[in-house]
């Protein structure tokens, strides 16, 4: 079965994460570029995630409980990651978020998911990400990889431009397909030359749609 890939604005909402090792770590620092708050629950925690809490420029946001985890630890949690690995363990977390209707994650037992992290590219505000339902998360890594190659680096700053100046062009050019075309050509130009326009860049193209 395809999944189908929501992005979801995850600031402020409340992730668990029960495990300590390494797949917990991973999670935790894809997670921390979003500004999600993070709950991490283990008896037994990594190094590098206790290093995430203390180093990370976004660390404040993860919050460490070195226990076993409890029913109270669901509460309020938008979603949910089963990182221990013991698959008996994951299972019954699994369990618990469906009978409370939490996503869940369950690293590497497909049945008991209701999301799945897809193979990410993040470049700023520009995403990206694969998803091989599931059964293959070798075969989505390398399409990554693939794609990533495609999206220059410039592409972030250029990015920022286009959203920054949608209200402006929209203010000035009055129908909507006008407007479509000007910000093709905005976007083309960029392309071309590698990097966000200048401001009379910009207000040269605009002004051939007015």
């Amino acid at each position: 079965m395809a999944y189908f890939p929501f992005f979801i604005d995850l600031a402020e909402k409340h992730c668990l994460i029960i495990g300590g090792g390494e797949v917990a770590y991973r999670k935790i620092h894809t997670l921390l570029e979003f500004e999600v708050t993070i709950h991490v629950v283990a008896l037994d925690l990594s190094e590098k995630i206790k290093r995430l809490k203390e180093n990370h420029p976004l660390g404040e946001y993860l919050i460490i409980n070195q226990r076993e985890y409890n029913e109270d630890d669901f509460k309020g949690v938008f979603f949910v990651i089963a990182a221990t690995d013991d698959i008996a363990v994951n299972h019954k977390i699994a369990q618990i978020c469906k009978d409370k209707n939490i996503l869940i994650n369950a690293v590497d037992q497909k049945d008991d998911c209701s999301f799945y992290f897809s193979s990410l590219i993040k470049k700023g505000e520009i995403i990206a990400g694969i998803s091989s339902g599931g059964n293959s998360p070798v075969l989505a890594k390398n399409i990554r990889k693939k794609i990533e190659e495609c999206i220059p680096d410039y592409y972030n700053d250029l990015n920022k431009q286009m959203g920054e100046i949608r209200e402006y062009v929209k203010q000035r050019i009055k129908t909507q397909n006008e407007r479509k075309k000007c910000l093709e050509e905005i976007f083309r130009l960029g392309d071309k030359r590698k990097r966000k326009l200048t401001n009379k860049e910009i207000v040269d193209i605009i002004q051939r749609y007015k």
